[in-house]
């Protein structure tokens, strides 16, 4: 969530009639000093950031523990607000519900953001508690489902007790069809709640003539710049994709011993050799050009760039 949005929830209270509380009881979980939350404050709203959810202080201390803490860990049945709660879809879990890694060591590499994995941590240290999602864009693929734990698809007691590869498995095997059966059972138990704007009063207008001679002009030249570079790219990728199947041919030529480097081949060659040890002499123009040619479409940089080592 927002910072912003800690004043429009205190904002909200006020409407409900809860004023004081709102002014007494709202709390910031980024206002306070590490190890302050639990002296000072005993109940209420606590608000916090994803970035303030993933924060620690130098003895590792993370905000997270602080919270968990806070609610009084197993045993808080609370609310739990899920905000934006797109912002924790980039995970990957393995069997046992935790976020996966990969490699062993120095080479070991996290799957999933650090917003995803405290997330998941988050609902995992407060069983007891209730957790809602709020987001308009919560998810684009149904991998990203792998924080919304609560939703009570997959694990013990669900036609997927083996977690949530297993629900996504089962996803992939049956198609779209099986998305929506889903969509619709959540909405029928009251655990999916979907809404949009209404459009009743709203006005549309088209308008024409916006732009003047310049626009139209400024408009013309910048479509007359990107369809030259657009062929110019063409026209490179060509030439690189004819210099990569002809190195390909080259190479399959060397290996083999029945098989000669033809005309073409040795042509190809000379032309995208080295040249950093060529003398500059511009005295004859063919040998000049041949060596401009190969500086200018060999496959890597060359050792000297305007005379400086690179």
């Amino acid at each position: 969530m927002s910072s912003d949005l800690y004043e429009d929830a205190k904002r909200d209270l006020r409407d409900l009639g809860l004023g004081s509380y709102a002014d007494t009881h709202c709390y910031n979980l980024g206002d306070f000093r590490y190890g302050d939350l639990l002296e000072s404050q005993s109940e209420g709203v606590m608000f916090a950031t994803y970035q303030t959810l993933i924060a620690k202080n130098r003895q590792k201390k993370t905000r997270l523990d602080e919270l968990v803490e806070w609610c009084g860990g197993e045993d808080f049945d609370g609310l739990v607000v899920l905000d934006e709660c797109h912002k924790a879809k980039t995970i990957e879990l393995d069997a046992d519900g935790n976020p996966k890694t990969v490699g062993r060591g120095d080479n070991k590499r996290e799957k999933s953001s650090q917003t995803a994995k405290d997330v998941v941590r988050l609902q995992q240290a407060l069983p007891s508690a209730r957790v809602v999602y709020c987001s308009a864009t919560s998810v684009s693929h149904p991998k990203n489902l792998g924080f919304m734990s609560r939703l009570g698809l997959w694990g013990p007691g669900t036609e997927h007790p083996k977690g949530f590869n297993q629900f996504l498995g089962g996803l992939k095997r049956l198609g779209t069809g099986a998305m929506e059966l889903h969509a619709m059972y959540l909405k029928s138990i009251g655990a999916l709640c979907a809404r949009t704007l209404s459009y009743e009063d709203c006005q549309f207008e088209l308008v024409d003539g916006v732009s003047d001679e310049s626009v139209r002009a400024l408009y013309n030249k910048a479509s007359d710049i990107w369809s030259a570079l657009h062929s110019q790219l063409l026209d490179r990728c060509a030439k690189l994709k004819k210099k990569h199947r002809m190195d390909t041919k080259i190479a399959i030529a060397k290996l083999s011993e029945d098989e000669d480097l033809t005309e073409d081949m040795r042509y190809h060659l000379d032309l995208h050799k080295d040249s950093d040890s060529e003398s500059d002499n511009e005295d004859d123009d063919k040998l000049f050009e041949e060596r401009r040619l190969r500086r200018k479409y060999r496959g890597r940089e060359a050792k000297t760039l305007l005379g400086k080592i690179v």
